[in-house]
């Protein structure tokens, strides 16, 4: 990879890092709305994701912002391979066909605009398959997230921590209120 992009990478990954440090809320709210929008970005629920994020973490008392944003973990190039990882967490715990998962995905992917054949002959397998992989799909991603949001929320807790801690030292600002410093109870 050429130093520029790599330059350019750290840049981007370095500004979402400080958005997230100086985002309102204590880091229970930013790291619990973290782990919100990773958990919805992982599910099968695409349209809604972003809504579907804001109305949990509005529930939860969480920072809203990041699950809109994570909600585009899973958009159209990621989808695919995202969902058929989840489907295959899936058929770990529900006995299924494997066949009929990969051909539901090669029918959707295969489907042209130019040729409405081929998007009716996906409907028809959709129709034909669709409870039983779309019951092992969801299985498989509510595992995945589950795992992933326990995973992310003492994780980005801690980092939010350390790094408002550090900003403040940095900058020579005064101390954060304790509040925003630590975990709420």
């Amino acid at each position: 990879m050429a130093p520029y992009r790599r330059r350019k990478r750290r840049r981007l990954y370095r500004r979402a890092a400080d958005w997230i440090l100086r985002y309102k809320g204590t880091p229970h709210q930013v790291a619990l709305g973290f782990a919100v929008g990773l958990f919805v970005a992982l599910t099968p629920t695409v349209g809604i994701q972003m809504a579907l994020g804001a109305l949990i973490a509005h529930l939860l008392k969480a920072n809203r912002a990041l699950p809109v944003a994570l909600a585009w973990i899973s958009n159209p190039f990621t989808m695919g391979p995202l969902y058929y990882f989840n489907y295959r967490v899936g058929l770990l715990f529900v006995p299924g066909d494997e066949s009929a998962g990969r051909a539901l995905i090669d029918s959707i992917s295969g489907a042209s605009l130019a040729d409405p054949g081929t998007w009716w002959e996906a409907i028809k397998l959709m129709a034909s398959e669709a409870w039983g992989v779309a019951g092992v799909l969801w299985l498989g991603s509510i595992i995945v997230a589950s795992i992933a949001a326990v995973i992310t929320y003492p994780v980005v807790l801690r980092m939010v921590i350390a790094g408002r801690a550090k900003l403040t030292e940095v900058s020579g600002m005064p101390s954060l209120p304790p509040e925003r410093l630590q975990r709420r109870r």
